[in-house]
């Protein structure tokens, strides 16, 4: 499959290497729309600051430190485990979506301990794209 390698003038050349996630964040977002490595901390707190709002309990939240991929492209995921109703976790994923354009939600598992139970147990990875902080 065609995949896509952003370079330093913001054309892209193939890489087989990028998986669709991430060559689809080269395919819509420009370098200059997508924010510095060094915002990542202010976005992971956006990211725990969304859940708490929308009633979500929180326990951890892991994260990696950043992969370099296409180019001046860096991928962070974030995986937050949560406990919370479905009601709750909807505007969650909305306020995520909105408030970090340069976000994706990469994977969200969730269970229930029981068919009656309103909680859930709820695994949520997001992908944030930032761009290399200039040296």
């Amino acid at each position: 499959h065609d995949e896509h390698e952003l370079l330093g003038d913001g054309t892209a050349t193939t890489n087989p290497a990028l998986d669709n996630m991430t060559r689809r964040a080269l395919e819509t977002l420009s370098p200059d729309e997508m924010p510095p490595l060094r915002q990542r901390g202010v976005d992971l707190q956006a990211l725990i600051s969304a859940a708490e709002r929308s009633g979500l309990s929180l326990q951890r939240a892991d994260y990696t430190s950043g992969t370099a991929v296409g180019g001046r492209l860096v991928r962070v995921e974030a995986s937050l485990p949560l406990t919370g109703t479905y009601a709750q976790l909807r505007p969650f994923i909305a306020t995520v979506l909105n408030e970090l354009p340069h976000s994706a939600l990469d994977n969200l598992q969730m269970e229930r301990k029981t068919s009656q139970s309103a909680q859930l147990q709820v695994h949520a990875r997001w992908v944030l794209f930032y761009r290399e902080d200039a040296p």
